[in-house]
């Protein structure tokens, strides 16, 4: 952005309602230093991130008494020590729960930046799995804040570290709210950040898991992979032990997704033995999910029913709304596999309405291939038929490869001369899930 934003782009940036790119380069002015773009954005700068002594700490309430702005100010002059600073971030920390990104520059002072930053951090990683658009604003405030910290708080490497933090949390909630490529550029931001900061190796595993994240995300899986162990190393050198899981879980996600169910299942179960399973029990839900998906890939329907069965209260105490959808789903495949096509037909018919309904376009067309199977067997040709035309116009529309089409184009002219199969419908529908996490997967008939 090379002309100063308007004071209607500034406010707007601070609320969140610029498009991306817009609010990408809003921020990449402010933080390189535009003093008077950082004033017009004022109270925000000026009150949450400038250090130093108070203008008026008149009228702040009952959380901000006169020892509580004695010592802020005392902290906008030297580094406090990290357990009392951990207390400040705690209370600012608190502040931000209770305002959210849009009303920060309604606070009292006074605020020190260090403080503060770290506090939007903390916020923002909570927000992932809840509120994906606050995590990605307060984000947006804790890189404002990060640059705008001079020496006199933090010696010149763990500056860096923080901002590097910073970076990394907005790369990674990018990545979350679908923005690939502002993603890839605040990771690099933070990698060069980090080269120029203390070089802390748990913060570089940091950096690294949310970088093989994003790699995952852009379906480049044998490089994601390759970062993962080096991140495993890492925390197991200085025996982080939930991080560590966290890593093996993550891995194992991506060695399932390149159709190695086995690996990727001694991989989950690694991983679930190391975590705090109360520290992230979205984690643990996850590597769950995926050790059931996995067992019903390889026909332990049996099994795979029991352990769904066993974490029922996992589901119901964490699983968000489109989780609760995914385990229908599998509960259909699971019994369709066991041959109780009444049970399967009804479960995959939630799932394929509810996905409809979130807008899922691609998980309904694979619940609608499942449930046309599910008829087949009961020698509902037709009704299977309609079931494959409809989720063809929903990949055609996705668009989706032409080897992919080509594979659909066989089950179509099948369910025309109603010669299609059961066996031929599941084959076509478990391509159609590796592809959505694989796209070099090739469609394989042994029909």
């Amino acid at each position: 952005m090379r002309e100063h934003p308007t004071p209607e782009s500034l406010d707007r940036f601070l609320r969140g309602e610029l498009p991306a790119d817009e609010g990408r380069a809003v921020l990449a002015h402010l933080v390189r230093g535009c003093r008077p773009c950082q004033v017009a954005a004022a109270p925000l700068v000026r009150l949450l991130f400038e250090e130093g002594e108070p203008e008026d700490a008149e009228g702040c309430g009952e959380l901000y008494d006169e020892g509580f702005d004695r010592a802020f100010a005392v902290a906008g002059r030297a580094a406090v020590r990290q357990e009392r600073e951990d207390e400040l971030v705690a209370e600012a920390y608190a502040a931000v729960v209770a305002h959210g990104h849009a009303g920060i520059q309604d606070l009292p002072a006074p605020f020190h930046g260090v403080v503060f930053c770290r506090a939007l951090l903390r916020r923002s990683h909570e927000l992932r799995h809840d509120n994906p658009a606050e995590m990605l604003q307060l984000a947006k405030l804790a890189v404002l804040g990060a640059q705008c910290l001079e020496p006199s708080s933090l010696d010149v490497l763990r500056i860096a570290d923080l901002q590097a933090r910073a970076w990394a949390e907005l790369g990674n909630a990018e990545r979350i709210t679908g923005d690939l490529a502002g993603a890839e550029g605040a990771l690099g931001q933070a990698l060069k950040l980090f080269r120029e900061g203390t070089r802390d190796p748990l913060l570089e595993a940091h950096l690294l898991s949310i970088q093989a994240a994003l790699l995952g995300d852009q379906r480049r899986f044998s490089q994601a992979l390759e970062l993962l162990e080096r991140v495993e190393a890492a925390y197991a050198e200085v025996g982080e032990h939930h991080q560590l899981g966290r890593a093996l879980i993550q891995r194992g996600l991506y060695t399932g997704y390149a159709g190695q169910a086995e690996e990727s299942a001694h991989l989950l179960r690694r991983g679930l033995d190391l975590i705090d399973e109360a520290a992230e029990p979205q984690l643990a839900l996850a590597a769950i999910h995926n050790l059931v998906r996995s067992l019903a890939d390889r026909g332990h329907m049996r099994a795979a029913r029991t352990l769904l069965w066993k974490n029922n209260a996992r589901y119901e105490q964490h699983a968000g709304r489109i989780d609760l959808l995914k385990r229908t789903w599998l509960e259909g495949q699971i019994a369709a596999g066991l041959g109780e096509l009444d049970r399967a037909t009804a479960r995959l018919t939630e799932a394929l309405d509810g996905f409809e309904e979130a807008g899922l376009g691609y998980q309904a067309a694979l619940a609608a291939l499942d449930l046309a199977a599910v008829w087949l067997r009961q020698d509902q040709s037709q009704t299977a038929a309609a079931l494959v035309e409809q989720a063809m116009e929903t990949f055609k529309a996705l668009g989706i490869g032409r080897e992919a089409l080509a594979a659909f184009a066989v089950l179509q002219e099948a369910c025309e001369h109603g010669v299609a199969t059961a066996t031929f419908v599941q084959q076509v529908s478990t391509f159609f899930r590796r592809l959505e996490h694989n796209p070099h997967a090739r469609f394989k008939s042994s029909a």
